[in-house]
């Protein structure tokens, strides 16, 4: 019975020998895996650390842009402020000529119908000197002819 039980406690150590021999392989294999893993790790940190700087400097690019385009937008906004002003003042300056030129119309247009009065009245006044300048030329040969 003692040998049967020695037999046993060699095989149980034998088999206890081969689980911490296998042991040892897995904790090393484990071992290279964790420094696998870490080194993993630092690499994925360094690319997130990479991708962060690119994000931050697109995004300053973007607030870059985002300034220039304010910049652009209020130098338009003033260089078409500044000619709208011109002309509008323009047509103020147009209107007031017009204004000129309709009321400098209508006097040509009054001085125009006295002109046209006065001739009327000259042209009635040179029919009665024609009609006059006829009777006295009548007058005048009934003269003649009585002298005679």
């Amino acid at each position: 019975k003692i040998k049967e039980l020695e037999i046993t406690i060699e095989g149980l150590q034998k088999t206890q020998d081969a689980a911490k021999k296998e042991s040892e392989e897995l904790k090393v294999i484990i071992e290279k895996k964790l420094e696998q893993n870490q080194l993993f790790v630092q690499e994925a940190e360094k690319e997130r650390e990479h991708l962060q700087n690119k994000i931050n400097a697109l995004e300053s690019e973007i607030e870059q842009g985002k300034t220039e385009v304010q910049k652009e937008r209020e130098l338009i906004k003033s260089t078409h402020s500044s000619e709208i002003t011109a002309k509008e003042s323009e047509i103020a300056q147009l209107k007031e000529e017009n204004a000129t030129v309709k009321e400098q119309s209508k006097v040509l247009k009054s001085e125009s119908e006295a002109a046209a009065k006065t001739i009327a009245e000259l042209t009635d006044k040179l029919a009665k000197l024609n009609a006059t300048q006829e009777s006295l030329k009548e007058t005048a040969a009934k003269i003649k002819e009585l002298e005679a």
